[in-house]
């Protein structure tokens, strides 16, 4: 999604046609199913390093199949692991600040909460991360859910309330 309003956000709005938005999701598409289907499961599924995988292991089946180390496996290997690590400090960092993005959506008044909202989000996580996920996920998991339920339930016994609308009372039909 956040492709696609880039791909949109410098466009004419006139020149929105059909053609032109299925053109940006068939691209979005295809670059996930190649990416995912033919260099993910075909490829890297398949390197196999004595029952391990990653990069540092498709390094080791490299360096391994010339017989001797050489600088550019080796310099593949830290790019490659540097990117793992990097993907895996941006991934929950996107991942929340597009949820908390929701805000402004509800309330533009939101607006200058996002980002310090998202970290502390985010520090809330990595703080109990460190203590072990199986406790912290089973924990938060449980408060999610009750918290999702009271909104839920309060949601529902606002919405059948009576309530007056231009001036004229409005009977409860129950």
């Amino acid at each position: 999604m956040h492709f696609a309003r880039l791909s949109w956000r410098r466009a004419n709005p006139a020149r929105f046609t059909r053609a032109v938005v299925l053109g940006v999701l068939s691209l979005i598409l295809w670059s996930l199913i190649v990416v995912v289907a033919i260099q993910y499961v075909l490829l890297l599924l398949r390197a196999d390093n004595n029952g391990e995988g990653g990069t540092l292991s498709l390094t080791a089946l490299a360096t391994r199949a010339l017989g001797r180390r050489t600088a550019l496996v080796f310099l593949l290997g830290v790019v490659g692991a540097s990117m793992f690590l990097g993907d895996s400090v941006i991934t929950p960092a996107i991942s929340v600040l597009s949820a908390v993005e929701g805000l402004k959506l509800v309330t533009p008044a939101f607006g200058h909460y996002v980002v310090p909202l998202t970290i502390v989000i985010l520090m809330g996580l990595f703080a109990a991360q460190s203590r072990g996920t199986a406790r912290s996920r089973a924990c938060s998991v449980g408060h999610a859910g009750l918290v999702r339920g009271d909104c839920r339930g309060g949601t529902a016994a606002h919405s059948r309330r009576p309530r007056r609308a231009r001036g004229h009372q409005i009977r409860s039909t129950r």
